[in-house]
């Protein structure tokens, strides 16, 4: 498995991050413009790109080269290499620190030792948004195991979450939950390498999930967002 592959070949905006950077769009409405924000595994940069600007500072790293390239070419961004496990930056830095896909590929306590890490870094009272795949999405559990059958699989260890778990984890870390939910109701019709229905469809899809409840029971992925104590 090799992360600057994966980010290399990456040609289209997913289904799931349709609907992630629309959550991420409201958390970017309520922060001041002074806020720093580190994207903690920042992959393509896109999650970050929606929270960046209006004189924030905002922060991507990533242990792949070819993620930070990619990351690095939106405006305003800064991008850093290195790890979750020693975040190079001083104790209380962070607003937000945010990431999605990256925890579950690792065992515990390889998983809270980053959420510890994370919370180091970041300013009393601050927010944390971790998203994971979901143990509970059927459809998920599915086609993962029908990819490592077919030797299809390009994610390498992964593990997937119920939201108790997520929620044991964060608070392990020294974190209060203050909001759980839930992204990508349905298979999705464009992945990294490829897309079967157009964008403007899909984004079209993607609005009618913000009326669904309890998404965090059945979604893709399962998100939690929390507050530094």
């Amino acid at each position: 498995m090799s992360w600057d592959k994966i980010w290399k070949e990456k040609k289209y905006t997913t289904d799931f991050s349709l609907r992630w950077h629309s959550f991420l769009s409201l958390v970017a409405k309520r922060l001041p413009g002074n806020a720093r924000i580190l994207e903690a595994g920042c992959g393509s940069g896109e999650g970050l790109a929606v929270l960046a600007g209006s004189g924030r500072t905002a922060v991507g790293l990533d242990i792949s080269l070819e993620a930070l390239l990619k990351t690095g070419s939106t405006a305003g961004v800064l991008t850093v290499r290195g790890d979750n496990f020693s975040l190079p930056f001083n104790n209380g830095t962070f607003d937000l620190v945010f990431n999605s896909g990256v925890i579950e590929h690792f065992k515990y306590p390889g998983n809270v030792k980053q959420l510890k890490e994370m919370a180091r870094v970041m300013k009393p009272g601050a927010e944390l948004i971790i998203n994971v795949p979901n143990a509970l999405c059927l459809w998920y559990l599915a086609v993962k195991r029908l990819l490592i059958a077919l030797k299809k699989w390009e994610f390498g260890y992964e593990e997937s979450y119920t939201p108790w778990r997520l929620k044991m984890a964060v608070k392990e870390a020294g974190f209060k939950v203050a909001k759980i939910t839930g992204f990508l109701f349905m298979p999705p019709l464009a992945i990294n390498k490829k897309e079967i229905a157009p964008l403007r469809v899909r984004k079209k899809l993607a609005t009618l999930e913000k009326y669904l409840p309890l998404k965090q029971y059945y979604c893709y992925s399962v998100c939690v967002l929390c507050k530094r104590v």
